[in-house]
């Protein structure tokens, strides 16, 4: 099936082509034509949309590729309904399950539950589409887990050099001080750690 070219909407003083005018009724009035098409031929669709609607000179082609393109907008309404429904489904699972459970558990059972509905629907697309996101999370959480972790590396470093510099002002201290080299040397040992 070929997948019709989104329609433009006419500025100014050019005429609105039939197709468009189709497309521009409310969709309960489409609705009636897709309908009105699943029991009549074209031809008589044709005679029934200038008298029923007034779009006057709408060709066969124009009809066809109405109808296929409105089927395509009710099949896409359906899909995003059945997508509320899974996600209602998933909500009770979770609330069903334990709820000490950590956030990786319960991503897994969602990833479950939507890829065994892409594989049940045979909708390829959408199970591509749950492991993309699966992968695309997966990679943030490494990058976010990296992150985490030279953000304590840095802490960790900040924390030791805080420890040396005051290390360094009690040497000083010590240093500068009236005791003996025997004394001085054994209160550097303790600050360092040194033992002998």
């Amino acid at each position: 099936m070929r997948i019709p070219r989104k329609f433009k909407i006419p500025r100014g003083d050019k005429p609105v082509p039939p197709a468009t005018r189709l497309r521009m009724l409310p969709p309960e009035q489409q609705d009636r034509i897709v309908a009105y098409l699943d029991t009549h031929c074209y031809k008589d669709g044709l005679v029934w949309i200038a008298t029923e609607f007034g779009i006057q000179n709408c060709r066969y082609e124009a009809l066809r590729t109405f109808r296929f393109w409105r089927m395509g907008q009710v099949d896409a309404e359906t899909d995003l309904d059945k997508q509320n429904r899974l996600l209602e489904r998933f909500e009770q699972l979770y609330k069903s399950f334990d709820p000490e459970a950590t956030r990786e558990k319960v991503r897994e059972l969602g990833l479950t539950v939507f890829m065994a509905d892409a594989a049940e629907s045979n909708n390829r697309r959408a199970f591509l589409e749950v492991l993309a996101q699966d992968l695309k999370e997966r990679d943030l959480r490494a990058k976010t887990g990296l992150e985490d972790r030279k953000l304590s590396l840095a802490e960790r470093r900040l924390a030791l050099l805080e420890k040396k510099a005051a290390q360094a002002d009690e040497a000083a201290a010590v240093v500068r001080s009236q005791l003996t080299q025997e004394e001085k040397q054994r209160r550097l040992d303790v600050i360092f750690g040194v033992s002998s």
